[in-house]
């Protein structure tokens, strides 16, 4: 009965991670509303904005990505090769998994 607890406990830090993500996506989300409303006006340096912009949605694809391939392949090596270099969610996710998968032992 040792590893249906743990399982669960990892359900449990998924869906915190996908909690953590939407927040990030709202502020984002709002961000680009605000760096549009500036350009709009004219105001801000414009470069620099879309800049941050680009790089922060392209973060938040990225971890949307993994947590959906974590979600759906619950931590098979499988989905591994895929998504190296990402941020480091992945990995706290994986090195979980694989006490979790020792435990069932």
């Amino acid at each position: 009965k040792v590893h249906e607890q743990g399982a669960e406990s990892l359900m449990e830090e998924e869906a915190e991670m996908l909690r953590e993500i939407t927040l990030d996506m709202n502020e984002m989300q709002e961000d680009v509303e605000d760096g549009l409303r500036q350009e709009i006006l004219g105001e801000g340096k414009r470069g620099e904005h879309q800049e941050k912009i680009a790089d922060a949605l392209a973060e938040a694809e990225a971890r949307i990505q993994m947590a959906q391939s974590g979600q759906l392949s619950k931590g098979r090596p499988a989905m591994l090769g895929e998504h190296s270099g990402g941020p480091p969610t992945r990995g706290r996710a994986q090195s979980r998994h694989s006490t979790g998968g020792s435990r069932r032992r």
